[in-house]
């Protein structure tokens, strides 16, 4: 383990939590969230616990707090620089720049002092302003934490201030002859998840809170601190951390127009480098279809309702037969042009004796068949008291071998940071199984 160095470290001052001024509409910060959980020893199982869980709001709100400016969009901060701050509009492209312009990245405000060049650097009056208003350039969370793999994946451990839950976000570094060197970052959008999949160690901890789309973004600008300077930029996202993104839709998509607003100075992200992965949440999944042109990705694991119901306990709410019909009504056979005609990613990953026989590559080929779709097979990632073992490599192989042989892309991915915990459903440090939460093994 290596500690963060000072500088890499964000230095928010203010309280937790988030909540809305109701003069000005905007997002701020409540004091406190409460953890979903259900009374010890008494267990949730089946379509009951799935709707349960997927019903439940884990945030609270209050009335006063410290006002985190990158939950804004560049649209909101204007109108709070007007409303809020008495400011010209214009000051909001200053502050945008100060947050997420290449040269700067900044975590704190800066006087005219301090600043490089006319874009940077903020008068003693505004800097009074915004003290006297408790209004920061951060998100209220803290790094505090970074651990490197053996494959040189990195896992960020950050600490909100709400509540002092963590974050994790993990840096997956690409840099290999034949491929174009660059770093994709996974990010977090909730702290653990509801949703309870049976091979996921972050599903052990319940769901805790969601995320806001500052702390979704900090995630983002604190991996392109890290990488600024070197031969390997931040060029991809991938919602693939703690959470069911559709579970938190809402800070979710915001946290996209944030990161892929054009600005002076700042590289923005294409949305077609936004990949966004779901357990099958079906109205989600239209909305995220209308409303944005990042990738959807869906975690299938299995060809049979009993299989999938038995390893992902929301195909309880939402079976795999409407999965798979929105599927095809989203991304149906054939259509690869016009927003959102492209294929939809299929996860699959693979567990020995559960669902890696060529019985299970035929059925996924037959569920499929009217979907344009890549499949991705996933080595299981393992962790302590988990009951499922990978699949042999051979069997991997021989799966793909026939989803090829009827037509379907299908690449194996890579495990990838395991020896640190930040391989995919590895994520979610040193926190204890929650007793009764649906997802307990």
């Amino acid at each position: 383990m290596t500690r963060a160095l000072r500088g890499s470290t964000l230095s928010w001052k203010g309280t937790s939590g988030r909540t809305r001024d109701e003069g000005s509409g905007l997002p701020q910060r409540p004091i406190s969230s409460t953890r979903l959980s259900f009374r010890a020893g008494h267990r949730v199982r089946g379509s009951t616990a799935a709707r349960a869980l997927l019903d439940e709001d884990p945030t609270t709100t209050s009335t006063t707090s410290t006002t985190y400016l990158k939950d804004f969009t560049l649209e909101e901060l204007g109108d709070y620089c007007e409303k809020e701050l008495e400011e010209p509009r214009k000051r909001a492209r200053h502050v945008w720049t100060h947050l997420y312009g290449d040269a700067y990245l900044k975590s704190e405000w800066e006087d005219e002092g301090q600043g490089n060049g006319e874009d940077m650097g903020f008068s003693q009056r505004f800097l009074s302003k915004v003290g006297e208003k408790r209004v920061e350039p951060g998100a209220g969370m803290t790094l505090t934490d970074s651990r490197s793999a053996s494959d040189g994946t990195t896992k960020l451990i950050f600490q909100r201030e709400a509540d002092g839950l963590n974050i994790e976000t993990v840096l997956i570094p690409v840099d290999k002859e034949g491929s174009k060197p660059r770093v994709t970052v996974c990010v977090s959008s909730q702290v653990g998840c509801a949703m309870g999949c049976k091979f996921c160690y972050t599903g052990l901890m319940g769901l805790q809170a969601n995320l806001t789309a500052g702390e979704i973004v900090e995630q983002v600008v604190q991996a392109k601190r890290m990488q600024r300077g070197t031969h390997l930029p931040v060029t991809n996202i991938v919602f693939m951390g703690m959470g069911e993104p559709f579970h938190n839709l809402d800070a979710v998509l915001k946290a996209i127009k944030i990161l892929t607003t054009e600005s002076k100075g700042y590289t923005q992200f294409s949305q077609r480098k936004i990949t966004v992965s779901t357990v099958g949440l079906v109205p989600e999944m239209r909305r995220f279809a209308q409303e944005t042109d990042a990738q959807l990705a869906l975690s299938l694991h299995a060809t049979t309702e009993e299989s999938r119901s038995s390893i992902v306990p929301t195909n309880n709410k939402y079976s795999l037969k409407e999965v798979v019909e929105t599927l095809e009504e989203l991304f149906p056979k054939g259509r690869t042009k016009g927003s959102h005609g492209r294929h939809v990613l299929i996860e699959y990953v693979m567990l020995e004796g559960v669902n890696d026989t060529t019985s299970d590559a035929k059925r996924l080929v037959k569920l499929l068949e009217n979907v344009e779709a890549k499949v991705n097979l996933l080595v299981f990632n393992t962790f302590e008291g988990s009951p499922f073992v990978p699949a042999d490599m051979d069997a991997v192989k021989n799966f793909r071998a026939h989803l090829v042989s009827q037509n379907l892309v299908c690449t194996i991915r890579d495990s990838r940071g395991d020896d640190k915990m930040a391989a995919c459903g590895q994520l979610g440090l040193g926190k204890k199984k929650k007793t009764g939460v649906l997802g307990q093994i």
